[in-house]
């Protein structure tokens, strides 16, 4: 990989060009901010409190299902011309929100009254956060240079799952350091509380373009109008199949490696971080790899590789524990075709106006696949037999990410054969919202 593959000035360039570099210090801030605050580090958190598996399961999911709210975003943002201060304000709420939940073991001494105030808030986080997410999105999206989107994307992507890396890697050995206990949860909810103020000081010197508004109520009315684009309609079934699929078994991921598996903090981390390296140097291989085949033979790739890292992850024990640098290789590279290559994919299917309700939609329909997938796990963990062998130690919750790959796997044949025609590789004319039609 050459070194100037991933260097800002190879892919910013225009008027925007400081807005553009000053995006992806925003980007290694705020997911830096949110890594320690979410996945595994959460789970522990609440496992710590003495939650059960499926209310740390869900409460985890929290940042993918509070997606579905993602859906009212344009009656905000598609009406308002000025959108960055309501953004700064949203994210400086959401992030002081999940800091809060420090303070709750002492302010209330019955779990039932402490884990119902802990899933409130951080609900109320991931809910507000969602919707920044969405504004946010249109807004690097505005700024993002025109001939270069998709490699300034990728480029940008690189220095986040840096950031990713770097930060969930230190994160495990505090969080050891401290024995596993409250004191090591505290530190790294109040570092990830000042990266997001220095996040919100960052985006405050990003230029945002000025919007063109919509103000009639026939407004409302259009909000149907991205299921009628067929590209994108096929695409939001996809989304709904995979993302369901891979989250019934992935949501109670963090529980089987700290409960069941009982793995140390910084060997858990370490693997993401070998994800997370994986995605990264995995990048420039997938960007060109969707040059050459296009984004509907990255997504199916992608897509079957997650499913093979569940069925590794599934077959690990205490004994086998070395099978997880094989599975975080395979995610991380899956995944860091899938997610750049969704992201980029579904903004060729968006007109110029009204990104809002398209995006919108995509969340939505993430949120509720999201939101089923724990519910649908706990209910087959239920009904799973009981297999007592030297591969299922925990068979009920293993077996899970077998099924996991089956559904993943069904969700790829609907891609190869259930969309009729091929997915189109090319700029895709999206139904322009400004339509009087």
């Amino acid at each position: 990989m050459k070194l100037d593959t991933f260097r800002c000035s190879s892919f910013c360039s225009g008027d925007d060009y400081k807005s553009q570099k000053l995006f992806v210090v925003d980007a290694v801030l705020i997911n830096a901010a949110f890594v320690i605050t979410s996945g595994y580090i959460l789970s522990g958190y609440l496992l710590h409190l003495g939650a059960t598996d499926f209310l740390s399961a869900l409460i985890n999911s929290s940042a993918s299902f509070s997606a579905i709210f993602c859906i009212f975003s344009f009656m905000i943002f598609e009406r308002i011309a000025n959108r960055k201060r309501l953004l700064l304000i949203m994210n400086f709420v959401s992030r002081t929100f999940m800091l809060m939940i420090l303070a709750l073991p002492y302010i209330f001494k019955t779990d039932a009254t402490l884990f119902l105030f802990l899933a409130v808030l951080v609900m109320l986080a991931d809910i507000i956060f969602s919707l920044y997410r969405v504004g946010w999105l249109v807004w690097l999206m505005d700024i993002a240079p025109v001939r270069n989107r998709t490699n300034y994307i990728y480029m940008r992507m690189f220095y986040l799952r840096c950031a990713f890396a770097i930060v969930t890697f230190i994160s495990g050995y505090v969080l050891d350091f401290f024995d596993k206990g409250y004191t090591g949860f505290a530190v790294l909810f109040g570092v990830s509380y000042l990266f997001s103020v220095a996040d919100i000081f960052v985006l405050k010197k990003i230029r945002e373009k000025s919007f063109v508004l919509d103000l009639e109520k026939k407004n409302y009315s259009k909000f149907m109008i991205p299921l009628k684009v067929r590209r994108y309609r096929e695409y939001l079934i996809f989304i709904f199949l995979f993302y369901f699929s891979f989250s019934v078994a992935s949501a109670y991921t963090p529980v089987y490696m700290i409960k069941y598996l009982q793995f140390d903090y910084k060997f858990i981390l370490s693997m993401n971080v070998l994800t997370m390296l994986a995605m990264i140097f995995s990048n420039l291989l997938w960007m060109r790899i969707e040059n050459l085949r296009g984004s509907r033979f990255v997504l199916i790739i992608s897509s079957l590789m997650q499913a093979l890292a569940l069925i590794i992850i599934g077959s690990t024990t205490k004994q086998t524990f070395f099978f997880l640098y094989f599975s975080s290789v395979i995610s991380g590279i899956g995944a860091g075709g899938f997610n750049t290559t969704s992201f980029s994919y579904r903004y060729t299917m968006m007109p110029e106006i009204g990104k809002t309700i398209y995006e919108s939609w995509f969340y939505l329909v993430f949120g509720i696949a999201t939101l089923i997938a724990p519910f649908t796990g706990k209910m087959l963990i239920n009904i799973l037999p009981e297999i007592e062998n030297a591969v299922f130690e925990n068979s009920r919750i293993q077996l899970l990410f077998f099924i996991s790959f089956v559904l993943i796997c069904l969700s790829v044949l609907y891609v190869h054969f259930g969309t009729g025609k091929k997915m189109e590789e090319e700029q895709i004319h999206a139904v322009d919202l400004t339509d009087s039609r």
